[in-house]
């Protein structure tokens, strides 16, 4: 389990795009991304607590499973096989492209 997932951009190859847990944004109920944001949707697959943080493991469409850490309060929000998007900021994405060291 990670917090990346494998991307491909026509002309530019496969990457894996790599951002750190807590900086995933946790949308549920509908919410929308922000169009300044980078965002991916998921089911979520279990939602644990953490103290002062939730885990949240998603499954996206691609088969790959992500971890997101967010507020205390997505424990109540939040069950298995929820629809979510996770969203997160280009500035916070990290692309490693097959190949590149």
């Amino acid at each position: 389990i990670s917090t990346c997932a494998t991307l491909t951009r026509e002309g530019r190859g496969t990457a894996r795009a790599f951002v750190r847990p807590e900086r995933l944004r946790v949308l549920a109920n509908g919410a929308k991304a922000s169009p300044d944001f980078n965002s991916v949707d998921g089911d979520v697959v279990s939602v644990v607590f953490r103290g002062v943080r939730t885990e949240v493991l998603v499954s996206l469409a691609s088969g790959e499973r992500v971890r997101a850490l967010g507020d205390v309060e997505l424990c109540s929000v939040l069950q298995s096989g929820d629809r979510i998007t996770l969203e997160f900021s280009p500035d916070e994405t990290h692309l490693f492209f097959e190949g590149s060291r």
